[in-house]
């Protein structure tokens, strides 16, 4: 997954998936997990505008916790 990010006055998030990533229905509940997770996830001050883009089939990506988890570990030395 990639991530790109600038600050903002407020938290949004934003997806670029392509249609051959997955149908429709996969492609909604990777975006309802990542929104969960950035919404929920940031504990941090920092507000952001966060572009996600998956780099690979949504059906090989199992671990999207594990992502954001890391993107916010490299946002705190960042």
């Amino acid at each position: 997954i990639k991530f790109q990010f600038i600050h903002s006055e407020k938290n949004l998030i934003g997806f670029i998936i392509k249609k051959q990533f997955g149908r429709a229905t996969e492609r909604n509940k990777f975006k309802r997990c990542c929104r969960y997770l950035f919404l929920n996830g940031n504990k941090t001050n920092k507000t952001l505008y966060l572009v996600v883009t998956p780099l690979k089939s949504l059906k090989k990506i199992k671990k999207i916790d594990l992502c954001f988890f890391q993107f916010k570990k490299h946002l705190k030395h960042a």
